[in-house]
């Protein structure tokens, strides 16, 4: 995938990357520690390292900062929302990214030991790498969402990671 290897590209070769990604993760390790060990399972898991993992679930922030001539980013997602006549929400989601990421997509649902965990009951639907929550994904206490993908005309490399917020949303909200 074009987009994906443009993006490592970026993360690994180049300064500007190297020290986004850097200050990235230092920003989200502290807060976000739950995240970071379960990229590190996906990572054992997959036989990759623990960087790329990183660099995928920081998909949309990198990308936000590659410089324009190197940027190869697809359109990610499109949601539509109108209201029924009588009143009910209605939500439809599409997942455009790229077709030659769709055949390693899969779905995800996460329970809880009896022992205990620190996130809910959850499913949602994963790209490749990425942690539950980047996709439509929904939880035990009746919250749905989805995302799309933004592109701001500037970035800040030292922001939390939308994944991680999203997750951690999910992992806590009951309500909206």
């Amino acid at each position: 995938v074009s987009e994906l290897t443009a993006l490592s590209a970026f993360t690994f070769e180049t300064s500007l990357g190297r020290a986004s990604f850097a200050a990235l993760k230092a920003a989200n390790v502290p807060v976000y520690p739950e995240y970071v060990d379960e990229m590190a399972g996906i990572a054992t898991g997959a036989n990759v390292s623990l960087d790329t993992i990183w660099m995928i679930n920081l998909l949309q922030e990198l990308e936000n900062l590659m410089p324009n001539d190197i940027h190869v980013g697809e359109e990610h997602c499109t949601d539509v929302m109108t209201w029924t006549v009588d009143r009910a929400l209605v939500h439809g989601h599409n997942e455009d990214w790229s077709t030659a990421v769709s055949p390693y997509m899969y779905f995800m649902a996460y329970e809880a030991s009896p022992n205990g965990a620190n996130f809910s009951q959850a499913a949602g639907l994963c790209y490749p790498g990425m942690i539950i929550g980047n996709a439509v994904t929904f939880n035990d206490r009746g919250i749905y969402y989805t995302q799309n993908a933004l592109y701001p005309k500037s970035s800040r490399n030292d922001g939390f990671a939308m994944n991680f917020v999203q997750r951690r949303a999910l992992d806590h909200a009951s309500t909206l």
